[in-house]
């Protein structure tokens, strides 16, 4: 009954009393701003920060990595005074600070040479070219830029040392990076104080000073233009409608649907902005400029055509509505073949003994066995597991050369294409694995196909561009339109630039611009493989051990964001931290299903091999410790670093951005000049390039 009787009395109270009803809703409206203010700001890293750390690669001196740092392939965004004066989140800490991007898992870079403003590995400074400041660049001429290093540098720590891995799987939150920058602006232009500091420091005034009515004015004016444009439009819809709805966390992205829906969300943005669930890891980079094609399902021929299709997805400006201009871009593709070339010189890293623990070379010896030797006797023929030849669709016929021997170097050993291409250059043809041979079919398993299947089924509506560019053709394949509007972009350019055909089969690297959609998956040589956890294409199993243990013994869940290494197990290990992500098997896009060695009956979907004890797992660690398969043709490596050392005066010694394209008042060079140093460097092409092929 006392229960009862307070319980009238209180509502007789309330009923009586609005300061109760008003406290009461002040105290719901607080519980919801803390929910959302807690799903939007979510908790983040604290990770130990090393001014110090050994490099693993010396192929590079510290000149190149550096530049190669801090050099831009050409995406807006965000005007880089605003991009610097920015404050974090709700506070006055500064977005840029390098203990606010290194909650994100960018690397600080404290070069002041070619990095004076202090800005972590792979975030840069992108000048747009006159000609396109007022129609890609909002009236800006200076903006913030991403570039290959920031998903594309990795760093391991072990018991206090931290070990650099140039061209390694980075630590880069993306997603939550772009929320929080959105966000953070959102929140400065509409906090009155906040949007003071914003300003004052936008228009570089000194301390204590105040924009003026006319600044602020036209301060807002440019917001509002901003958050007006695709890239913006884009971010705020991808949140509110759930676009990629399984999270990626530390390490991957969905590359394949945020690069798609980058490209053409632009010409339709009701039907080519899709629903993806395809995240990947990024991979390494070593050795890559070598593959027959690239991307998680080997989409991609080209590397330049790559490059331009990934900086495209993270904001390269593209005309596409002036016939004039149209396929105009702020893409640099003289940075992006520098880079390359760079990259194409890059080693995988060797296992450094004295830090991570000495060799076992008696348990390597008998990894190396069970690597290139063992036989399993139900292993299928490569006609039965991989993807039949199709020259419609660019998939050569399986390699005869390939080994039939061994757990591992059946599928990954490198093996070069039969045939040279038109210019006499022979690739390493990474087989396509069909997704019932890997247990990744999600119509045999239920389990993760989600970028190779999705990017295979991807319709693009062209728009404007159906009559000019697809002959009337409203809705093609992925394939046909990457290769269109990818072509267009390099044209464009080297029709803006002069540059002669010698140099531009040389930047294309002596392949046509093609993109396929095969449903199957490649295996890659598996080289420094160890120092690229988590692993599968999808970062789905934490450890070496793991991947090669049955999947009723992987994870289930485990957290990402720590960087201590387990040398043993080999990957990072699995720490509930402050900011940590935790990885959920369960969900869509995250399955850890497949490339497993158990002992089932012949043909079993996802059986790649037979059970290994736990010594065997043991062993095959210890050799891929110190696997060194890769040995490419020696005249492209040669050719690589003549080109390096030829436009060596372009890169090397200048401080801030690259000066190719420069101003020459101001120290830069025309592209004609970096042109005829490649052409100097390297023997002039003598074939014809071969038409590229047009897919579904």
């Amino acid at each position: 009954m006392n229960l009862f009787r307070w319980i009238d009395s209180l509502v007789n109270k309330l009923v009586k009393n609005y300061t109760l009803w008003i406290f009461g809703g002040l105290i719901i409206l607080a519980i919801i701003a803390v929910k959302a203010y807690s799903a939007i700001f979510i908790p983040l890293l604290e990770p130990p920060v090393f001014s110090s750390y050994r490099v693993l690669q010396t192929e590079w001196t510290d000149d190149r990595r550096e530049r190669y740092y801090q050099t831009s392939q050409g995406s807006l965004v965000m005007p880089y005074a605003w991009f610097r004066a920015l404050e974090w989140r709700t506070g006055t800490q500064m977005w840029t600070s390098p203990e606010v991007q290194v909650k994100y898992g960018l690397l600080p870079d404290n070069d002041t040479k070619y990095n004076p403003d202090r800005m972590p590995i792979g975030i840069v400074k992108e000048i747009v070219p006159d000609e396109y400041v007022d129609d890609l660049g909002e009236g800006q001429k200076e903006w913030a830029s991403l570039t290959c290093a920031a998903c594309h540098t990795s760093q391991i720590q072990y018991k206090g040392t931290a070990l650099r891995i140039d061209g390694g799987e980075g630590q880069w939150r993306f997603e939550q990076w772009s929320s929080d920058l959105v966000f953070s602006l959102v929140v400065t232009t509409s906090v009155p104080s906040k949007f003071e500091r914003f300003c004052a420091r936008v228009n570089g005034l000194k301390a204590g000073q105040k924009c003026s009515t006319d600044e602020k004015k036209l301060l807002h004016t440019q917001l509002k233009a901003y958050f007006n444009s695709d890239l913006i439009m884009e971010a705020v819809n991808a949140v509110i409608n759930h676009i990629y709805p399984t999270q990626e966390g530390f390490m991957r992205t969905d590359a394949l649907g945020r690069g798609v829906n980058g490209v053409f969300g632009p010409l339709n943005p009701n039907k080519n902005i899709n629903r993806s669930t395809g995240s990947v890891s990024y991979p390494p980079l070593w050795y890559t400029h070598g593959f027959d094609w690239v991307q998680s399902p080997a989409a991609i021929r080209q590397p330049l055509g790559r490059n331009v299709t990934e900086g495209w997805g993270v904001n390269i400006r593209v005309e596409v509505n002036d016939p004039n201009k149209r396929f105009g871009s702020t893409a640099e593709l003289d940075n992006m073949f520098w880079m390359e070339s760079l990259l194409a010189t890059l080693r995988a890293p060797k296992w450094p003994e004295d830090v991570l623990g000495p060799i076992d070379h008696a348990r390597a010896e008998r990894g190396k066995y069970l690597f290139n030797e063992a036989v399993w006797s139900q292993a299928p023929s490569p006609v039965l597991e991989q993807l039949p030849a199709n020259a419609q669709d660019l998939i050569a016929p399986p390699n005869p050369n390939r080994p039939k021997t061994g757990y591992c170097a059946r599928c990954h050993a490198p093996t070069l294409d039969v045939q040279p291409n038109q210019y006499g250059r022979r690739y390493i043809q990474l087989p396509l694995y069909r997704m019932t041979v890997l247990g990744t079919d999600s119509w045999v398993l239920g389990t993760d196909v989600w970028d190779a299947k999705g990017f295979n089924e991807r319709k693009v509506y062209t728009g404007i561009l159906a009559k000019p560019s697809y002959n009337g053709q409203e809705v093609v394949g992925i394939g046909t339109a990457l290769t269109t509007n990818v072509t267009g972009v390099l044209n464009k350019w080297f029709q803006e630039h002069n540059i002669s055909e010698p140099c531009q089969i040389i930047m294309e690297g002596y392949r046509p611009n093609e993109f396929r959609a095969p449903l199957g998956y490649p295996a890659r040589p598996l080289d420094g493989y160890w120092a690229t956890g988590p692993f599968l294409h999808n970062g789905s199993v934490r450890t070496l051990y793991q991947l090669l243990s049955p999947v009723s013994e992987r994870e289930k869940t485990f957290w990402i964001g720590s960087w201590e290494f387990d040398p043993v197990n080999v990957g990072f290990v699995d720490e509930k931290i402050k900011g940590a992500f935790l990885y959920d098997t369960s969900l869509r896009g995250n399955s850890n299903a497949g490339h497993e060695f158990r002992d089932a009956p012949p043909n079993t979907p996802g059986v790649i091999g037979p059970y290994l004890t736990p010594e065997q797992r043991l062993d095959l660690i210890e050799y891929l410790k110190v696997l060194d398969s890769v040995q490419m043709p020696p005249e492209p490596l040669q050719q690589h670093t003549a080109v390096l050392n030829a436009t060596a005066r372009f890169y090397e010694g200048h401080t801030g951005p690259t000066p190719v394209g420069a101003p020459e008042e101001n120290g830069g060079f025309k592209k004609t000049d970096f042109c005829a140093a490649v052409d100097s460097a390297v023997p002039t092409p003598t074939a014809a390039p071969a038409p590229a092929a047009m897919k579904k």
